[in-house]
């Protein structure tokens, strides 16, 4: 498991899940939970990781990505 919690609204969250979207640091079985504001909208994909799930509380955001197996490559 991986935990991101970049200093909120300076678009880190987003920088950091492309960086890990290209490489191959997640295994095949882990997850990436991104802390972030609701006001840092982030894709549906990076790379190779998807979207997952989202669940907020108050000002904040939990984004869960996987790696896509389907499409690992991409």
């Amino acid at each position: 498991m991986i935990f991101l919690d970049p200093p909120y609204d300076q678009g880190l969250v987003e920088a950091s899940l492309k960086l890990l979207g290209r490489g191959m640091l997640l295994g095949d079985t882990g997850t990436i939970v991104a802390e972030h504001s609701t006001r840092e909208v982030v894709s549906s994909r990076y790379g190779s990781l998807v979207l997952n799930d989202q669940r907020r509380y108050g000002d904040t955001l939990l984004s869960f990505f996987k790696r896509d197996m389907k499409n690992p490559e991409v």
